[in-house]
């Protein structure tokens, strides 16, 4: 059986299924194709994971096991003290590229799939061990508004490990479109010589109606708002909060749910029981915690509406599913959402916060025919532009596992 080498960060949806979860609440993008390259009867996948996960494994599902996770390299960077972060860094690389050495040595793999920033050194031993490496970036945060801002010496000087990966030798390049414009980094920054063939592709989704999925537990005659994604500070939860306050003065009884993956001792999410406390709304959010993709849909689809006011990106997986299934989105006006919603059409752009009160009311006041012809439209616009989950991996399994097995002299 060929073996591919993972080297990748403990994603939210991973974290789930080494926890003992049946089933991902995160990133599927990262976990169907794993999924589906264990499932054949051709590959099987080392995984080196660059983690701060120091419990046991416990696993139970049955495409994967503790043996195919070949080393776990801590990397707990979460300290505020600088030199020891920088120690804590420079040993957590060290741990990396030891471990790749003694696999690559040790052997033979058709191909290094590198995932995020935490892999870099995947593809340094990539060139040194002559294997195909692949690459996968699951957005580019601020890369390109940097670029833009500092120029390409500065900007680049700011992020250097985005740089490297842009610049190092490989055998693909594939970047999630998720509105954070990589296809534009790509074009900044991509090497003058040994160019390599880069992807840009949108995500898959599981295109469903609402009839399709068990909704038993949405209490059906409860107003509220919805948003979808971990609790981090570029998701901006805090405005989903501004906002319902708004709304509240206004005097709309409305409750606002969170879903999503959450450390309770972050800086962030401190800051948003804060100013849940602050305007006094404890009684009128609630934090789901993760929750699976049906829960997700259901959810999304009985709330007032989703809301995605991100700085960045508003068009990964959450966005996806929901749009699909006929959910109303407001979110913030950007490249990502414009290429999916005709605005008043098929769900709501909005400039700040004041403009989703507007479309909130808007929304409340509308008539059930009014809200179908949002639903409708958006289910019309996600079957035209979104592949289903099983032809989005294919063809990235297919991209991953087609060539030599090392690199042409």
């Amino acid at each position: 059986m060929k073996k591919i080498l993972y080297v990748a960060p403990l994603v939210a949806g991973f974290q789930d299924i080494l926890e003992g979860s049946i089933e991902s609440k995160g990133l599927p993008s990262f976990i169907l194709p794993l999924k589906k390259l264990q499932e054949s009867k051709e590959y099987t996948v080392d995984i080196v994971l660059v983690s701060k996960f120091n419990n046991e494994f416990n696993i139970k599902v049955d495409w994967i096991n503790k043996e195919n996770i070949v080393a776990n390299i801590n990397n707990d960077l979460s300290t505020k003290n600088y030199i020891l972060k920088v120690i804590r860094k420079a040993k957590s690389s060290f741990q990396v590229i030891n471990s790749l050495l003694k696999l690559t040595k040790k052997n033979k793999y058709e191909v290094i799939y590198c995932h995020g920033k935490a892999a870099v050194w995947g593809n340094f031993i990539s060139i040194i061990r002559r294997i195909p490496c692949a690459y996968r970036v699951y957005g580019t945060v601020s890369v390109y508004e940097d670029l833009k801002k500092y120029g390409k010496l500065i900007g680049s000087v700011k992020h250097p490990i985005y740089t490297l990966i842009f610049k190092l030798p490989k055998k693909f390049l594939m970047i999630t479109d998720d509105g954070s414009q990589g296809d534009k980094v790509y074009e900044l920054m991509k090497p003058k010589t040994h160019r390599y063939p880069f992807y840009f592709l949108l995500n898959g989704v599981d295109h469903q109606s609402i009839e399709e999925i068990d909704s038993s537990f949405i209490l059906k005659d409860v107003k509220y708002l919805f948003h979808a994604g971990r609790i981090d500070p570029i998701k901006r939860q805090d405005r989903n909060i501004e906002i319902l306050k708004v709304l509240k003065d206004k005097g709309y009884d409305l409750k606002l749910y969170l879903s999503g993956h959450f450390d309770e001792e972050s800086d962030y999410y401190k800051h948003l029981v804060q100013l849940i406390k602050k305007f006094n709304l404890e009684d009128r959010v609630k934090f789901l915690g993760p929750i699976d993709r049906d829960k997700l849909k259901a959810y999304s689809y009985y709330s007032v509406c989703t809301l995605l006011m991100g700085d960045i990106s508003n068009t990964g997986n959450v966005f996806y599913e929901v749009f699909s299934t006929g959910s109303i989105v407001v979110g913030l006006d950007g490249i990502g959402l414009r290429k999916f919603i005709e605005n008043n059409k098929n769900g709501y752009l909005v400039n700040d916060n004041n403009d989703a009160v507007f479309s909130i009311e808007k929304l409340l006041n509308a008539s059930n025919e009014e809200l179908n012809a949002v639903r409708s439209g958006a289910i019309r616009e996600s079957r035209i532009k979104l592949e289903n989950w099983d032809k989005r991996v294919n063809k990235e399994i297919d991209l991953l596992t087609q060539g030599d097995s090392v690199i042409s002299e």
